[in-house]
């Protein structure tokens, strides 16, 4: 995580814990009240939904730019891989109802076998 990822959590978490003081103060006050008229109710301020929406906008802000750059690797290069790298997808090319590999402009067969062909423990065709 980057200093300023960092940073934003830190203020958004803050900014969520205030909210929920403010709103355990006005609860605890609504109770304190007497109200006489049933009609009348007391409504959450609207600072303190504002505040609680931009605390996790602001955190959630935070946790995708903590996300590093994904980097891809040839599996040729023959290099241990760290936590954000990942392989490039093998291309494949099937022809004449073989399937072969690409690699490096090279085509080798894969040998896979057809469904018809592959034995199965129950024959449900029959």
């Amino acid at each position: 995580m980057s200093v300023l990822s960092k940073a934003l959590l830190l203020i958004g978490v803050l900014q969520i814990i205030h909210a929920g003081y403010s709103i355990h103060h006005f609860n605890s006050v609504s109770k304190l009240v007497s109200t006489s008229d049933i009609t009348s109710k007391l409504y959450l301020p609207f600072d303190v939904k504002v505040e609680v929406y931009s605390g996790l906008l602001i955190s959630l802000l935070s946790i995708l730019l903590s996300f590093d750059k994904v980097e891809y690797m040839q599996l040729k290069e023959n290099k241990i891989i760290r936590t954000n790298e990942r392989l490039l997808p093998l291309k494949t090319n099937i022809t004449n109802g073989h399937e072969s590999l690409i690699v490096n402009g090279n085509i080798h067969s894969l040998n896979m076998q057809n469904e018809e062909a592959t034995v199965h423990f129950i024959d449900f065709k029959k």
